[in-house]
């Protein structure tokens, strides 16, 4: 079976095992669960005294990378100096929950009629996990962030964060410890 060119030994109509991925695209584990790849990253660079205040230090202009994620597991929770723009390519469909002023949900999957979408943002300074809601082994997602990622753009939440979260989103406090086990 032929997918964008490359030979996946699946059969017609089957997704290729995440394996085939981990292998084709060098895809290694991340600190909030999943595995990625990093792709593109722009060669200029926008200065720190261009930056918003919550950026330490100069970053590239963009930065694009693969995420796999395989059921069983989840996105822990974590929030991110940019946004952070989900595109969704095979496999399962992934709902992201997002916590800031208000909660709210994405589910980025291939079903629009189903209430899916192609795509899906995380926006900047917002807690944010995400877990597999299909049936299919995984799925394969890209993400891409402007100003480019730098690991000093992303935080985990401390005892204090899941707490405040809890109280300020009482009914979604399940979804919050499930996505912050761990922490």
């Amino acid at each position: 079976m032929t997918a964008g060119g490359l030979t996946t030994g699946a059969a017609p109509g089957t997704l290729p095992n995440a394996d085939y991925w981990v292998d084709k695209l060098g895809l290694v584990p991340t600190a909030v669960g999943g595995l990625f790849a990093p792709t593109f990253a722009g060669d200029n660079q926008l200065l720190h005294s261009a930056l918003p205040e919550r950026f330490t230090g100069d970053r590239r202009g963009y930065s694009a990378n693969y995420y796999l994620l395989q059921q069983g597991f989840f996105l822990a929770m974590h929030q991110l100096n940019q946004d952070e723009l989900w595109n969704f390519y095979m496999g399962s469909p992934v709902r992201l929950h997002v916590f800031g002023t208000s909660y709210s949900t994405v589910t980025i999957g291939p079903d629009i009629d189903a209430g899916q979408a192609l795509q899906g943002v995380a926006p900047h300074n917002t807690w944010f996990g995400g877990e597999l809601v299909g049936d299919e082994p995984y799925v394969l997602v890209g993400c891409s962030l402007a100003p480019g990622y730098d690991p000093r753009d992303s935080s985990r939440p401390t005892a204090a964060d899941i707490g405040a979260l809890e109280k300020a989103f009482p009914d979604q406090q399940a979804i919050i410890e499930r996505l912050t086990a761990g922490s």
